[in-house]
């Protein structure tokens, strides 16, 4: 049985959230984000022999990972994309982020 509260919030819904965006569809999964002499066999063999050689415990360094476009794409995509909504009571104040 569903009780008259109940009731309500089921016959109305909560409009107080923004409208969801749509998702981007992100099906680039190769090799091509990458720097392109990430994957050379020259410079896979130096990461290697770095990270046998790393001490006090073994890792990696990487200083450049993806190419710079695709990270300002990225960063654009966040700043155009991301909402946010304040939610405050009388003892806390949050920040609900929206994708």
């Amino acid at each position: 049985m569903v009780s008259g509260a109940d009731r309500r919030s089921i016959d109305r819904p909560d409009t107080t959230q923004p409208a969801k965006k749509q998702k981007t569809n992100h099906t680039n999964s190769d090799e091509s984000a990458f720097l392109d002499h990430l994957f050379d066999s020259t410079s896979v063999a130096q990461q290697r022999q770095q990270y046998a050689q790393s001490k006090p415990y073994k890792h990696s360094i990487f200083t450049a990972l993806f190419e710079p476009e695709l990270l300002q794409r990225v960063q654009d995509e966040i700043i155009g994309e991301l909402t946010f909504s304040e939610k405050e009571t009388d003892i806390y104040k949050v920040c609900c982020l929206h994708f």
